[in-house]
């Protein structure tokens, strides 16, 4: 179903919302028909959670926003998400799911649910 990806600040003085972008799952996208009929563009391509996350910050980032933490539950995290806050040095935290394989120097260790 398609959704919405929200991207928020919060402060403590509150919370305010400050992007948002529409998720298509992939079977609306591959529907150039159905696409037409609820109005989305033609050239609008499917785009994963994550990747719907980096172009909200992107954005932020672009216009001066600042963050002392970025949160993310699971559904939104990714490696390529990682990466790029970790390369602009941005604090994080990111939810994973419970098949995520940790790494450790150059041993791979993998940790089971309980």
């Amino acid at each position: 179903m398609p959704g919405q990806g929200l991207l928020s600040y919060t402060t403590a003085k509150g919370t305010a919302l400050i992007d948002r972008e529409l998720f298509l799952p992939n079977d609306w996208t591959n529907d150039p028909r159905g696409c037409y009929a609820a109005g989305i563009p033609k050239d609008r391509l499917f785009l994963s959670e994550p990747q719907l996350a980096l172009i909200m910050l992107q954005r932020a980032f672009a216009i001066g926003v600042e963050a002392s933490w970025i949160t993310a539950d699971s559904l939104y995290s990714s490696p390529k998400l990682r990466r790029n806050l970790e390369q602009r040095q941005e604090a994080y935290v990111l939810g994973v799911t419970s098949r995520f394989l940790l790494r450790f120097s150059k041993r791979n260790v993998y940790v089971r649910p309980r």
